[in-house]
């Protein structure tokens, strides 16, 4: 072999040594990642992957509203709030103070005489209302970490680790080193926040008003087994409907979440939305928070003195229309809304359906209204409490006569005890309501069609005084609405439409379920019969339902529910009774002994009365006029005098005394009487005695900071007047 053919062997033998050593290097290197490096690998093979992977964004769950637009319901975001340690302004050694008309002054940040930038400055305040505002650290834990941060140069430095609601976002805001926010497009301070939108957090402005009513969602996944395959999957998701509202319109609330890439940039992580997501419908209600109040004051005046387990009020518009539903159950706490009798609470009618008794006899013309009943003598072991030897057809209604009323049913139905049932089911009291609210119950007959006749005529002797008949209050308030508009039986309603992007996708009408309950006479009847109960001396509603303020009629309820433990005692009826415009029914489970009179008829009272002045026009100078009735003027709180004048003349209440835009108040037994209230221009002002929002405006306008613990009228000043301000300083006012 030449010398030239041995260097071409050479370098071929040279190559393929290269490139076998290169394929045991990519062999070993195989090997290696296979073996040693493979968990390594994998972990940030998965943190890549959950930078750049999606998240979901979350719906905003519609809102629910009162009658009149006030926000009864609503979702509620929540913050992480953040600092970015890098902005220009934390270096800054001065600021400005720019003032109309004159020279801009310049404030240089010094500390222990030398200048420093805004952040040093800044820290030590900012870390002190941190610490009292959260509570969780010190102040000088806080300084330490933003001082870590601020060295690190953390562009996403976490101020707190919780969320945090609005308030708390915006008293973050107004601290030292982040008040000054944005100027000129440039964050000084470096603050800003995550916003998310909470499903599970539903907020409740007007707090415990209709909190039943208006229901609540899951605060977190709700699990359960499914039956075919064994494992565990999702029943009920964190922010659906629990119950209430919520749950029945929960269809219409929830929305559609959106879609988010999470990238990461620059060493940065950044979020872009893909898909939008799509908020839920807003639901307008037919509850009218005024009314929603007073019928709560009044059903919880003396609940504790009654000793009631539950207790429930419902009014309603005639035309079906609820405006207020009250659910109070007694717990370890005092009464809440915990549950919901009106709607899922079932009980014996009582004394109320001795109404429908009463109008299916006068309508078959079994009985008038003037024929005389024996009533201390019954077939069927029926017996009274206050026993009569005769009364009237309206007597019996009046007097609430067990007797009376069973001996008119049972003496005309002897030969076919089912019919007269069949007669209250073809009247469409017991109908399946179409109430606006999840879970409602139904109505039941207790009978039995296969036994002798005299047992089914002994149970319908309890039936027409409303024993062994039950259902929920909505149902007899429902039948009694009807006597009030004239016999026209309208399903009651709770929401009144249903409104997206401000446009009503979805309108509930007036929904009637008989157009005629009886002819015009027997409801003449029956509504004198009703009159009666309230007017008639002996009336069982005479005592403590008639008032001097409106015309009231209605009937009494009380049934044994509890084997002589425990009495369902109600009220049911309308107002004014010439001309009705509400009906209403109060009931609460009492101890035995306790009727549905002076417990549930006294609350009643309570509420038309309140109505009335309240929705229609009686003026205190009425109710005044009225000798009978003893009227005390209202408590007045010191402030502005411009919106009591407003105040005054809406409710004519006369004005006496001097005045100026700040005012004391006080009140006679006719009169409100003002004096001005003295301030000094450098002098902590006097605000006891204001109601909260006056105070606040005027502490301010003064140039200080206010934290207000309480609500009612001002009640101490942490500050006390006649001191002088100092512009910046907090002042805490406590009300009550």
């Amino acid at each position: 072999m030449t010398d030239k053919g041995k260097q071409i062997l050479l370098r071929f033998v040279i190559v393929y040594f290269l490139i076998g050593c290169a394929f045991a290097a990519v062999f070993f290197k195989t090997l290696y990642i296979q073996t040693a490096e493979r968990k390594p690998l994998i972990k940030l093979a998965q943190k890549i992957q959950n930078l750049n992977d999606t998240s979901e964004i979350n719906y905003t769950r519609g809102n629910i509203y009162a009658s009149d637009g006030r926000l009864l319901s609503a979702s509620i975001p929540y913050y992480y709030i953040r600092m970015d340690t890098q902005v220009g302004g934390l270096k800054d050694t001065g600021d400005f103070i720019s003032r109309s008309g004159k020279k801009d002054t310049v404030i240089v940040f010094k500390q222990n005489g030398k200048t420093v930038n805004r952040f040093i400055a800044k820290l030590d305040s900012t870390a002190a209302e941190l610490a009292d505002l959260f509570k969780d650290r010190s102040k000088d834990i806080y300084k330490t970490d933003m001082l870590n941060a601020y060295s690190k140069k953390s562009s996403a430095f976490l101020l707190y680790p919780r969320r945090v609601s609005y308030a708390q976002w915006v008293k973050v805001k107004n601290m030292p080193l982040f008040r000054e926010g944005m100027r000129n497009g440039y964050n000084l301070g470096g603050l800003y926040a995550d916003t998310r939108e909470s499903l599970e957090n539903r907020e409740k402005p007007f707090g415990s008003l209709a909190a039943r009513t208006l229901g609540s969602v899951y605060s977190e996944n709700q699990y359960e087994i499914d039956k075919i395959t064994g494992k565990q999957v999702i029943k009920h998701e964190k922010g659906s409907g629990q119950n209430g509202l919520e749950k029945f319109f929960d269809r219409y609330l929830t929305g559609k979440s959106g879609i988010a890439v999470r990238k990461k940039i620059a060493n940065k992580i950044r979020e872009t939305t893909q898909i939008e997501s799509v908020a839920g419908n807003d639901i307008y209600t037919t509850i009218d928070i005024d009314i929603q109040d007073l019928a709560e004051s009044a059903l919880r005046q003396n609940l504790d003195t009654l000793r009631a387990e539950s207790a429930c009020a419902i009014v309603m518009t005639t035309d079906g229309q609820i405006k207020a539903c009250v659910n109070l159950f007694k717990t370890a706490n005092g009464y809440t809304e915990s549950n919901d009798m009106a709607t899922q609470g079932r009980y014996d009618f009582g004394s109320t359906f001795k109404i429908v008794s009463m109008m299916i006899a006068l309508e078959n013309g079994f009985i008038h209204a003037n024929d005389t009943i024996i009533t201390d003598k019954s077939l069927y072991g029926v017996s009274d409490m206050h026993a009569y030897p005769y009364l009237t057809a309206s007597q019996i209604i009046a007097r609430s006569s067990n007797v009376g009323i069973s001996n008119i049913i049972t003496k005309n139905y002897t030969d076919n005890p089912q019919k007269f049932i069949d007669e209250i089911y073809s009247m469409h009291i017991l109908d399946s309501m179409k109430i606006q609210i999840a879970d409602a119950v139904l109505p039941a007959v207790y009978r039995n069609r296969t036994a002798s006749k005299s047992v089914q005529i002994s149970n319908i002797a309890r039936i027409s005084f409303g024993q062994s008949i039950v259902a929920p209050p909505i149902y007899t308030l429902r039948f009694y609405n009807a006597i009030a508009n004239g016999g026209q039986m309208i399903e009651p309603s709770l929401v009144r439409y249903i409104i997206s992007n401000g446009e009503i996708v979805k309108m509930y009408q007036k929904e009637i379920i008989n157009p005629k309950i009886c002819s015009d006479n027997t409801l003449k009847t029956i509504r004198e019969m009703l009159e009666g109960v309230v007017t008639d001396k002996h009336g069982t509603g005479y005592p403590n339902v008639r008032s001097n303020i409106v015309k009231i009629a209605g009937k009494t309820g009380t049934a044994d529910i509890a084997n002589n433990t425990k009495n369902y005692a109600s009220f049911c009826g309308y107002f004014p009774a010439d001309s009705p415009k509400y009906t209403c029914i109060v009931a609460m489970v009492v101890p035995h002994g306790t009727y549905g009179a002076g417990a549930a008829g006294s609350v009643f009272k309570k509420i038309a009365e309140g109505i009335t002045t309240m929705r229609l026009n009686t003026t205190p100078q009425q109710i005044v006029a009225d000798s009978t009735f003893v009227f005390k003027m209202p408590n007045i709180k010191n402030g502005n005098f411009e919106q009591l004048q407003i105040i005054a003349k809406k409710l004519k209440l006369p004005l006496a005394g001097n005045n100026s835009q700040w005012i004391t108040a006080e009140t006679d037994s006719s009169k409100i009487i003002t004096q001005p209230l003295l301030m000094a221009a450098n002098n902590v002002p006097n605000v006891y005695g204001m109601g909260a929002k006056d105070a606040v405006y005027l502490i301010e306008l003064y140039g200080m900071k206010v934290n207000i613990s309480g609500r009612g009228k001002v009640i101490k000043q942490s500050i006390p007047p006649e001191t002088k301000v100092i512009k910046g300083a907090t002042i805490v006012l406590t009300l009550e």
